[in-house]
């Protein structure tokens, strides 16, 4: 099972297909797309949701992106979501490409706003999201901000500080207690760790799962009765909600992606202490949910979640 970073998938992936095992993927990048199966929403799917959230959300007629160059699935979803605002009839202002691991990306931010974009577009991984987050509220724009997938995580709202993340939302995918029937499995988790899920842990663990359930419907683990089981799923249920695939693509159908803004304690937390948010704190962090058609599903299918934190 794995691996998660999309840029590892597409060298490693057809690897493990030669050797002749089925992968259950944790990756993102269309480009990993027929290389095993996926719960993860991809970039096909999740750069409309973002498009939907820019355009009839925040009604944005220009947007500015700042995205990272160095990993496959920023850079795909750089290309795609400005394929996108293109058919949405939104001017891309400027598109700065950056690379992980600084300590500040103010020059990126400063070089990005001064195009006069009504948003910023966020395409990297956190820690950077949440510094270009920082710098975007430091900045004093008159722009918002919204950040892509690829930045949620908590430690979206470590890096950038409560008061940047809550002025950035994040289009991601539901919470690990957000799922209808997450409560079962959260006690679970929290009596065994003694600790909280994180952003993936429900994707992993349905991932396992259900390659368990395939195994036993396929009678093991070859290849082409294992392929088949798998690509023959529908209604399975998990963590996750209920589950079916593309065969050909191996991805889910349909994908969930949200819309997410925290939200939490109104005390300062003073630059340079950043802590992670609290239990309490992450209890607080409660979903307003707009649904938007999911893109390439019929009508009989279910619609995808933009959520905002409040």
């Amino acid at each position: 099972m794995g691996p998660y970073n999309s840029g590892v998938g597409s060298e490693t992936l057809p690897l493990y297909i030669d050797a002749g095992l089925v992968p259950l993927r944790l990756t993102t990048a269309d480009a990993t797309q027929g290389l095993g199966f996926t719960l993860q929403p991809m970039t096909a799917q999740i750069a409309p949701v973002a498009a939907k959230a820019l355009t009839t959300w925040i009604h944005a007629s220009s947007v500015a992106i700042i995205f990272d160059s160095t990993q496959a699935y920023p850079v795909a979803a750089n290309a795609a979501i400005q394929q996108e605002l293109a058919t949405a009839g939104v001017t891309v202002t400027a598109e700065v490409a950056v690379t992980p691991g600084k300590t500040s990306y103010a020059d990126a931010v400063a070089e990005v706003t001064a195009t006069n974009p009504q948003v910023v577009y966020v395409v990297t991984y956190y820690p950077e999201g949440g510094l270009i987050a920082e710098a975007v509220l430091d900045a004093g724009s008159s722009a918002r901000c919204l950040a892509d997938y690829g930045a949620y995580d908590n430690g979206f709202i470590t890096s950038a500080g409560i008061p940047a993340a809550q002025n950035c939302p994040v289009v991601g995918v539901p919470a690990p207690e957000d799922f209808p029937d997450a409560a079962p499995y959260l006690a679970r988790y929290r009596a065994t760790f003694e600790t909280e899920p994180n952003t993936w842990g429900p994707y992993t663990y349905d991932s396992v799962a259900l390659l368990a359930d395939a195994a036993t419907r396929a009678g093991g683990f070859d290849a082409g009765p294992l392929k088949a089981a798998l690509g023959a799923t529908s209604g399975w249920r998990g963590w996750t909600g209920s589950v079916a695939f593309d065969p050909a693509t191996g991805n889910r159908r349909p994908s969930s992606s949200r819309r997410q803004t925290p939200t939490g304690s109104s005390t300062s937390i003073p630059r340079g202490r950043r802590p992670p948010p609290s239990r309490s704190d992450r209890r607080r962090l409660r979903v307003e949910t707009r649904l938007i058609p999911s893109p390439g599903l019929g009508s009989s299918q279910p619609l995808l979640p933009v959520v905002a934190w409040r």
